[in-house]
Order: C-alpha cells, then sequence, then structure tokens
C-alpha cells in the first residue's frame, strides 16, 4: 500500500484512490500508479484535485 502525505486532505475526510496500470508492450503508460482524491459528496463542493 502506498501511504499518501497529503494530510490536510485526508484530515477532512478525503481518501487517496490508487489505480494500479498494466503497461503495454511499449511501457504505455510511463507510470504504474495513478491517484486521486475521494471525498464524500457533502464535502466535495464540485472541486477534484489528481495527486
Amino acid at each position: 500500500m502506498i501511504e499518501s502525505q497529503h494530510v490536510p486532505l485526508a484530515a477532512e475526510g478525503h481518501v487517496k484512490v490508487l489505480f494500479g496500470m498494466e503497461q503495454d508492450e511499449d511501457g504505455w503508460p510511463p507510470i504504474q500508479t495513478e491517484s486521486l482524491w475521494a471525498g464524500a459528496p457533502s464535502s466535495v463542493q464540485g472541486t477534484a484535485q489528481s495527486g
């Protein structure tokens, strides 16, 4: 498990969601993990932040 260092968002009730990326034979995408912050609809207020 990869732990987040974004404590302020975690303290506000958000969680960091991680997605494993499967690379093709050419090595694309160039990353192995994508992440984003998620929160309950009442705390999101129409904003998004990727990490």
